[in-house]
């Protein structure tokens, strides 16, 4: 082969591409990355059958046409007649192993709460624009559409939920709208892996109780948005009594209510993840670590707007009786739970 000849190269996802030298030691690698192509998928992972759920909310919800196929190529149609309620959803059983693809028909999913859920599957899987964006959502999956009827809030979130594992499932928009995930997976109480997050501009309440009450969920997925916006964490990992580990929030400049409730109820986790914004909005930490009774490592590094405005109301209620709580030099801080707790070690920095 003449390499000069090749104009790009493709590497399928899990492959890696390595060059060695003479001793066969490796001075460069390149794993693959994810397929975007791919649609979105349902998988039973299980040993069991499993019963694909799909039904609407609410008779608000769109009318949404969803067919599936076992090799992306001859798609059916699961059904068209309408309401489906979840007491009498569309169904499609799955063999222990089975995976099906599903995209929309049309281009209309969800209106705020009241829309879609596809409930039933212990892993999903591949590009979620396959059902806003229907057999056209290859190349264009990088915007959210900003209809209010494209939203994707509450989607598998279900208390009922046999969702295990959401790692291949991909969220390739970078410009979000409002809402977008919102309560995305909220209930799934199996969940133990999530989706990448890559978005660095996030728009109001677009994360916002994402992964609230998903009990199993210990680790969570790297948040690296640096531009905030109102409410956009809001309760996205409450009541994850089993997460030991918080992502890192690199974010310097904040939002109204954009922590607010984050962690709340998170009674593994033992310490928080620093905080470098040095100016504190309305509401911004309110209650974020109520009621995480294990936390006894917190960084701040606030100089201002510290417990005005609700900023810092409660967001340290309920946390062990002594810590460690490192702070910036010459900041105020109040005593108690809308400040430092009581009995925790003060360290300036």
């Amino acid at each position: 082969m003449n390499f000069a000849d090749v104009k790009e190269w493709r590497i399928p996802e899990g492959d890696v591409i390595r060059v060695t030298d003479s001793q066969n030691r490796v001075i460069w690698q390149k794993e693959g990355g994810p397929d975007y192509t791919e649609p979105f998928y349902v998988e039973n992972i299980t040993n069991n059958v499993e019963t694909l759920k799909f039904y609407q909310t609410d008779n608000t919800a769109p009318n949404v046409t969803i067919q599936y196929s076992t090799d992306k190529t001859s798609w059916l149609t699961l059904g068209n007649t309408y309401p489906y309620t979840k007491n009498n959803p569309l169904t499609k059983t799955l063999s222990s192993g089975e995976k099906i693809y599903l995209r929309s028909s049309i281009n209309s999913w969800a209106d705020s709460h009241y829309g879609n859920k596809i409930i039933g599957m212990s892993k999903v899987g591949g590009n979620i624009m396959s059902l806003i964006y229907g057999r056209n959502f290859t190349g264009q999956e990088i915007t959210f559409p900003s209809s209010s009827t494209y939203n994707l809030s509450y989607l598998f979130g279900d208390e009922n939920s046999k969702l295990i594992d959401s790692s291949k499932l991909l969220l390739p928009a970078i410009t979000l709208k409002r809402g977008c995930y919102e309560a995305m997976f909220s209930s799934c109480s199996l969940l133990t892996t999530t989706p990448a997050l890559p978005a660095t501009t996030l728009a109001q309440s677009c994360y916002a109780d994402m992964f609230f009450g998903c009990d199993s969920l210990t680790t969570t997925p790297a948040l690296p948005a640096t531009t905030l916006a109102r409410s956009c964490y809001n309760g996205m990992f409450a009541s994850c009594d089993s997460l030991t580990t918080a992502p890192i929030l690199p974010a310097t400049t904040l939002a109204d209510y954009c922590y607010q409730y984050m962690f709340r109820g998170c009674t593994s986790l033992t310490s928080a993840p620093s905080l470098p914004a040095t100016a504190l909005t309305d509401y911004c930490y309110n209650n974020m670590f109520r009621e995480c009774t294990l936390l006894n490592e917190v960084t701040c590094y606030a100089t201002s707007g510290i417990n005005e405005n609700s900023s810092t109301t409660n967001w340290l209620s309920g946390v062990a009786s002594t810590g460690t709580f490192t702070k910036a030099a010459g900041s105020t801080w109040p005593t108690g739970t809308s400040g430092i707790p009581s009995g925790w070690t003060v360290v300036n920095v």
